[in-house]
């Protein structure tokens, strides 16, 4: 049986349906798969605060943790007390552990911490403020006469002791001596995160000196003409005592580069304080940010033009930002991640395309004389 003018004159329409069904499934799906890290990238700082218009004369707030945070710290500490006058900042590192204690208690402010919280630490009433992620640089001393790159298995190895000599890596008949950090560095443990120290146990070798004090400068002390280390980029790429190891023939300042480490302030919801307020505020709007994205551009050495274009655009919103901002010490607002977005099609599509097709397929074929 010949199929009728009618039938003919249906397909078109049907294989558009099916085509516009299923685009609307599969295209926010493929999106997420070219994107597997927008989630994360995208909510690492969509906390803000209102910043207040003043403070109380004498106002103080403490700020203490990690020594991973130190710049971040002072170059806020700057811009508050600028902004403030009549407020002081009170900053010391005294180690994230002991901060967040103190913090729970009700003895600090604000902690400034290189991990996130745990589970059982935010149920503790203790709520995080991510700002980003920060690059870790591998570091010699301009003395050792090591001058080539390490592959991040290299880096591994000389870490868990299997590579004690630097002939083995393609440098001078020397043993390495590994300057490592305190067992509860957040440094140390933002080692832990990637696969290449996981995979085996993350103890290091006999030949590693571990520093006692969780410092970029005690590192540094310790290095020689014959150690290594490593250390948040942002505190030695400026130095002269330091000689950074390229990863992978790679530097920190490019995005593909192998080490980074979570970066955030950390409050007791129960101490939401106007001083509190007003340093998280500065903290997570443009002009905190600003500041925190000076000190990421110092460790990468950007380039000039990337810089005039920076100083461009902070004139323009600047001072729009700061007073855009609607939350409350009580309210935070949440920014929905890229991802959430480019996949969170309607959920009833898929259902509809996979019921909705064999009926439309047996109705054309049976409308087209198909015989079955």
């Amino acid at each position: 049986m010949a199929p009728s003018r009618k039938a003919l004159l249906q397909i078109p329409a049907v294989l558009l349906t099916l085509a516009f069904t299923l685009g609307l499934f599969t295209v926010p799906a493929l999106s997420f798969l070219n994107h597997p890290a927008v989630a994360q990238s995208s909510s690492e700082r969509a906390v803000t605060f209102k910043i207040p218009e003043s403070l109380a004369q004498d106002t103080t707030v403490k700020v203490n943790g990690s020594s991973s945070m130190s710049e971040p710290n002072k170059a806020l500490e700057q811009r508050f007390e600028k902004r403030f006058p009549d407020a002081e900042v009170q900053l010391s590192a005294t180690g994230t552990s002991e901060a967040l204690e103190n913090l729970e208690a009700g003895k600090l402010d604000i902690a400034a911490v290189g991990r996130p919280l745990t589970e059982e630490e935010k149920a503790a009433g203790l709520v995080e403020v991510p700002l980003g992620r920060e690059k870790l640089a591998i570091i010699v001393s301009p003395d050792n006469p090591f001058d080539a790159d390490l592959t991040s298995y290299e880096f591994s190895e000389m870490f868990r002791g299997a590579i004690t000599n630097w002939s083995e890596v393609g440098g001078p008949e020397l043993e390495i001596r590994f300057i490592d950090r305190p067992d509860d560095s957040d440094t140390r443990l933002a080692l832990y995160d990637y696969e290449v120290f996981y995979e085996e146990t993350f103890e290091t070798g006999e030949n590693a000196i571990q520093v006692s004090e969780d410092t970029t400068d005690a590192v540094v002390a310790s290095l020689g003409n014959d150690g290594i280390g490593y250390a948040v980029a942002d505190q030695v790429s400026e130095r002269d005592d330091v000689k950074i190891i390229p990863i992978q023939e790679l530097l920190p300042d490019d995005p593909n580069y192998a080490y980074s480490q979570y970066r955030g302030y950390i409050y007791n919801k129960d101490n939401q304080t106007p001083a509190v307020v007003a340093f998280l505020g500065l903290a997570t709007t443009e002009p905190g940010q600003e500041v925190v994205a000076t000190i990421e551009e110092k460790a990468a050495s950007d380039s000039s033009a990337t810089a005039d274009s920076e100083k461009t655009s902070e004139a323009q919103t600047s001072e729009s930002t700061e007073t855009a901002s609607d939350s409350s010490p009580e309210q935070l607002a949440q920014v929905p991640s890229t991802a959430e977005m480019e996949t969170g099609g309607p959920s009833w599509l898929l259902p509809l395309f996979l019921i909705g097709t064999p009926l439309l397929l047996w109705y054309l074929g049976r409308d087209l004389g198909i015989e079955r």
